[in-house]
């Protein structure tokens, strides 16, 4: 239940939109530097209140502009983390760390929507690697976890989850380039399926002036029973705990006994455009009662000064 609750959170963590409104002009050599905080709180019934928080610099430099696109490189210059480690690493942490070491070398269409990484084959071995070293150190700080979940499963678990569609899913929903490639104006109440799976209801404002491109999104869930069972099956499998139809059955009974299967996220999220097509900031802020807990997202980019 609970990697089901952390991975409901990095799913609003990627609500962001992508939108053609934005119009991009990138140029060989451009660099942007951004600064990116997260703070979140979870609170579980009769197990208090958890806590994490995350401050990234990354910078963006185009290394390639044509006619038919670009490849940006994305770099994490300085990654740091406070609370609880579980949940940072669910929110995005184990990405932010990869690239410290191994940048991701994006392939943008022209209109500045992500379609592939150059480097895909090396960026994924490096942050398998990185999610292997994460797991070792887990089972090493926690000598009786071995017991309850064997660490060669959930080691298998993490390295088949981490497809290239993942990884790519991942960079097309968390980075400045996200509002890229729609026409979003005037769109009210659209049914949208957010990082495959999970679904909502979303509504935009788009609003242009003196050179800059604002664009506001409120989004609530959409997701029905069958959808959150689904989530569920998902992510105990990904954990390495595989269950069948009926044993989903038995756990979904209890939960609803309980009360504790509804999801309701209420969120909104504020990204402005200057220069170029360039993100200068980005805003989120979102409550998620999911399960039984409440989930308090804040979330903020800018381009550093």
């Amino acid at each position: 239940m609970k990697k089901t609750l952390l991975t409901l959170v990095l799913l609003v963590m990627v609500m962001t939109v992508g939108a053609q409104s934005v119009k991009v002009d990138y140029h060989k050599g451009d660099v942007r530097m951004y600064k990116t905080n997260v703070s979140l709180s979870m609170g579980i019934p009769m197990q208090g209140e958890q806590k994490c928080g995350l401050t990234a610099a990354t910078t963006y430099t185009v290394d390639e502009a044509g006619a038919d696109g670009y490849i940006v490189e994305l770099k994490a210059d300085d990654y740091s983390t406070t609370g609880n480690t579980d949940l940072v690493n669910m929110v995005g942490g184990q990405f932010f760390e990869t690239l410290k070491s191994t940048p991701a070398k994006l392939k943008l269409d022209k209109k500045g929507a992500i379609t592939g990484l150059a480097n895909e084959d090396a960026f994924i071995a490096a942050i398998s690697s990185t999610v292997v070293e994460g797991i070792n150190k887990m089972y090493a700080d926690r000598p009786g976890l071995e017991s309850q979940m064997p660490k060669a499963k959930l080691l298998m678990a993490a390295n088949s989850q981490l497809t290239p569609e993942f990884v790519l899913n991942f960079f097309k929903n968390f980075t400045v380039f996200s509002l890229n490639g729609r026409d979003l104006a005037n769109v009210k109440n659209a049914d949208e399926t957010i990082y495959d799976f999970f679904k909502v209801k979303s509504s935009y404002d788009v609003s242009s002036a003196n050179g800059t491109t604002t664009i506001t999104r409120t989004a609530v869930s959409n997701m029905t029973d069958d959808d959150l069972k689904g989530i569920l099956k998902k992510q105990m499998s990904q954990a390495g705990q595989d269950v069948d139809d009926t044993q989903l059955e038995q756990i979904w009974g209890q939960l609803k006994a309980m009360g504790m299967t509804s999801c309701t996220i209420d969120m909104n999220d504020v990204s402005n455009f200057g220069n170029g097509g360039w993100q200068s900031s980005a805003n989120t802020k979102a409550t998620i009662k999911a399960v039984g807990a409440t989930i308090k997202v804040n979330a903020a980019t800018s381009l550093a000064q």
